[in-house]
């Protein structure tokens, strides 16, 4: 299941990213808090705004897993993200 998650994110697949996410899922993406989609989504319905807010407002330029951890139904992914600002096209 996480394998196809992040092929979906890949892809740009929205309806394919929310279909590998469990309707009580809680996500975090810590960032300052002027980046539209940084802090804690509890459900399933804000993670989608939360991946909504990033195809809006940046451009992914680098997207890459490094490591995940599993444990029964939890995944914890550690990465890095390179994104330009659609507004500014600033990185």
């Amino acid at each position: 299941m996480v394998q196809a998650h992040y092929e979906a994110i890949k892809r740009r697949d929205l309806t394919g990213i929310l279909q590998t996410i469990a309707e009580d899922v809680i996500w975090e993406f810590p960032a300052p808090a002027i980046v539209p989609f940084s802090g804690l989504f509890e459900g399933l319905g804000t993670v989608r705004d939360f991946f909504v807010a990033v195809g809006s407002s940046v451009y992914v330029r680098e997207f890459a897993v490094e490591r995940i951890f599993v444990e029964n139904e939890t995944a914890i992914t550690l990465g890095r993200e390179r994104f330009a600002v659609k507004a500014t096209h600033q990185e």
